[in-house]
């Protein structure tokens, strides 16, 4: 069935629409801790707020390891048959970036907590 928008009906499942709601939090939180923690002197309150940054950190890694395995597996809802070529491409492309930017920022944090001689607890 096909509705006015020129969608089938096919919808995306609850792992793919759950995390996102999640993840901007700690993809907007987690660096500017991390940076704000770069001020702050050697003490028992920077050792707690570097255990909860490296929790969200991990947290964000892994729900986009989840999408992405979810996303292998059942694919996405296809876009409106009346979208125009370049928007297809651009929704792609957007998407792409997106996929990218949760899986690079966990992983350089981890790499730059490793090369400053913080490695992940």
């Amino acid at each position: 069935m096909t509705g006015a928008d020129g969608r089938s009906g096919a919808r995306y499942g609850t792992l793919m629409i759950g995390p996102p709601w999640v993840m901007p939090m700690g993809v907007i939180v987690a660096p500017g801790v991390g940076t704000s923690m770069t001020i702050l002197a050697v003490s028992p309150i920077k050792l707690k707020v570097s255990a909860w940054h490296e929790s969200v950190e991990l947290a964000v890694l892994a729900l986009a390891l989840l999408r992405l395995a979810s996303r292998a597996a059942r694919g996405a809802p296809p876009l409106p048959v009346s979208m125009p070529r370049w928007q297809r491409w651009a929704a792609h492309g957007e998407h792409g970036a997106l996929y990218l930017m949760m899986l690079a920022l966990p992983v350089t944090g981890g790499l730059q907590a490793s090369a400053a001689g913080f490695p992940l607890s």
